[in-house]
């Protein structure tokens, strides 16, 4: 039986919208009411080149926070192909969207796993607020 190998991670160039400046960034949400705490919202898009040799399927997003307050982690479900040398963009859906605290973590950490490889490629960003 032939059996593909299993290789670490794939070789992707990512980047993450909204970008402003050097940083990644949030906005801000209306409180729900006058007691309740400030918080922001986290929507993505990423922009993914395949530099692989052969196509990638991209399989899950995993976007996770570096620095207090703690923040959990998210995991998101994707399907996304790419052909060798191709580059695709990927939209949070709305139900995905992060809501944080303000102020939020300093970094966000986002791995991009794909079928056939091991590790994630992952991109680290400074996320800041924007009014």
């Amino acid at each position: 039986m032939y059996s593909l190998p299993v290789m670490s991670a794939p070789n992707l160039t990512i980047s993450a919208e909204p970008w402003e400046g050097s940083a990644l960034v949030y906005g801000t949400l209306a409180a729900r009411t006058s007691a309740d705490a400030a918080a922001g919202q986290l929507s993505l898009v990423l922009t993914i080149t395949n530099n692989e040799a052969t196509q990638v399927h991209l399989n899950q997003v995993t976007v996770s926070f570096v620095g207090p307050p703690a923040v959990g982690s998210s995991s998101i479900p994707a399907d996304l192909m790419m052909g060798t040398l191709e580059t695709k963009r990927w939209v949070f859906e709305t139900a995905n969207n992060i809501i944080l605290p303000v102020p939020a973590p300093g970094a966000v950490h986002i791995a991009l796993s794909c079928d056939g490889f091991t590790d994630a490629a992952a991109l680290d960003v400074p996320l800041v607020f924007i009014t």
